[in-house]
């Protein structure tokens, strides 16, 4: 990703449904354009692959990621569902996939399949267990310097400095959730697990979280957003929530 980056040829999207539209876009220009997803956005996806991409045939590559899977108990709880489905949705949606094995061999032929796939006009999802990747050195002259160690631990514990012991806290899925635990347990603080961008709704604040964090709502309340969620899909209903002006 990083060499993508660097190069210019990564652009990132507010969500996996954006990301294909855009691709789809790309592809009606006459340029070529990978999407890069994971399962637990499958669902993000849906309407664009079901309503344009396909009824179109507009030729799409996609890799896609899987966690929860092939077994689900050793993933987080919230990738169980999806992990457990998500060959069987693409098999409903009549959807062209490949897993891959970890094979150089395999390897080559299923992108030469997708790669027929999509010139055919037709999507094509390429499906990545994990591990079945390993990260690679970036080429000479392409790595980024790293600045002194601050990382996301530390910033949750100078924050936590500064956020008032009765002020409840509701922080986004995965890693933040788990060292906001680590470095600052508090009872007012509420960590959500999937059910990514709900956790910054406020109207759906008082049916999730618990009792004390409820009470300590009346007073003061934040949000710790990550992975960019809060533009993925909340700001698409603040203004919903600023006219209702829930209690």
């Amino acid at each position: 990703m990083e060499l993508l980056d660097v190069t210019g040829r990564y652009l990132p999207a507010p969500n996996e449904g954006a990301a294909l539209a855009i691709a789809a876009g790309a592809a009606l220009a006459g340029d070529q354009m990978g999407v890069l997803i994971q399962n637990s956005g499958l669902g993000n996806l849906i309407n664009p692959l079901t309503s344009l991409v396909m009824p179109y045939r507009i030729g799409v590559a996609v890799f896609m990621s899987l966690r929860g899977w092939p077994d689900p108990a050793r993933d987080e709880p919230q990738h169980a569902v999806m992990g457990s489905t998500s060959h069987a949705l693409l098999d409903a949606l009549g959807v062209w996939h490949w897993t891959l094995d970890g094979e150089l061999s395999s390897l080559e032929t299923i992108l030469q399949q997708a790669a027929d796939r999509v010139a055919a006009g037709v999507p094509a999802f390429v499906l990545v267990p994990k591990g079945t990747v390993q990260k690679g050195a970036a080429p000479e002259g392409t790595g980024r310097a790293v600045p002194a160690a601050f990382g996301r631990a530390e910033a949750l514990r100078t924050l936590a400095k500064t956020v008032p012991v009765s002020a409840a806290v509701v922080s986004t899925t995965g890693y933040t959730s788990r060292e906001l635990c680590a470095v600052a347990d508090r009872p007012s603080h509420f960590y959500m697990q999937g059910s990514m961008t709900c956790q910054c709704d406020r109207p759906r604040l008082r049916a999730e979280v618990p009792a004390p964090a409820r009470r300590c709502a009346r007073r003061r309340r934040g949000c710790l957003d990550a992975s960019g969620h809060s533009f993925r899909h909340w700001l698409r209903r603040a203004a919903q929530s600023g006219a209702r002006r829930p209690r």
